[in-house]
């Protein structure tokens, strides 16, 4: 199922993560380190590429201008640890249901 059919934005899924992990929108954009920050974030830019087909570059801009390549390796870490990880695999579950039900 693609993002595109109900015209899901790039802040709907920041939006959806800040409400499911409970971490406000501005610490999830700004350049925090903390651990669950980090995958909240990483999260956020795998499905704005997964659910959004959102080029690199501009899920960097949306969280404080990171480079692509930041998000590039939130997307392959995220892809991976689906594989290996069953806590991410259902994180991720919950908040596609959670886009596609807004």
């Amino acid at each position: 199922s693609s993002g595109k059919k109900k015209g899901i934005q790039p802040q709907d899924v920041i939006a959806a993560i800040s409400q499911y992990f409970n971490i406000p929108v501005k610490e999830l954009i700004e350049k925090g380190r903390k651990k669950e920050i980090a995958y909240a974030r990483h999260l956020a830019m795998y499905l704005m590429r997964s659910e959004l087909n959102t080029s690199y570059s501009s899920i960097g801009i949306q969280f404080g201008g990171r480079d692509h390549t930041t998000a590039l390796h939130a997307f392959e870490k995220i892809a991976k640890d689906i594989e290996n990880d069953d806590k991410v695999k259902e994180d991720v579950a919950i908040l596609k249901d959670r886009l596609y039900a807004i």
